[in-house]
């Protein structure tokens, strides 16, 4: 090791043996992925496809909600049917005609069984 001289850079002993090897950055072949970014080159046509992808989205969930109401009358003529075999209820035949006069008519037979 050297004494320390009033020279900064004489201060430090150096290995010459020690190679050091820097690189350089435009060596590098780095190419960003800007792919999750594609989607702000034509906004207009983003907008529009989020759009009609939310309007899908309300169409299937009207479409599942009609489905489960018709379900759920299916199920409730199918009870009424069956009471009125069973000699519980009077006359079907109008009620059926009606499905939320249907609905309301079975949920107020079932609340009085239980």
């Amino acid at each position: 090791m050297k004494i320390p001289t009033s020279n900064w850079f004489e201060q430090y002993d150096c290995d010459d043996d020690i190679e050091y090897q820097f690189m350089d950055l435009n060596d590098i072949e780095y190419e960003p992925d800007f792919s999750e970014y594609l989607w702000m080159e034509d906004m207009e046509e983003f907008d529009k496809n989020e759009m009609q992808r939310l309007q899908d989205e309300e169409i299937m969930k009207e479409c599942y909600e009609a489905m489960c109401e018709d379900e759920q009358v299916a199920r409730l003529t199918e009870q009424l049917q069956r009471m009125s075999e069973a000699g519980m209820i009077a006359s079907p035949n109008e009620i059926e005609s009606d499905p939320e006069l249907l609905k309301s008519y079975l949920m107020s037979c079932i609340n009085d069984l239980i």
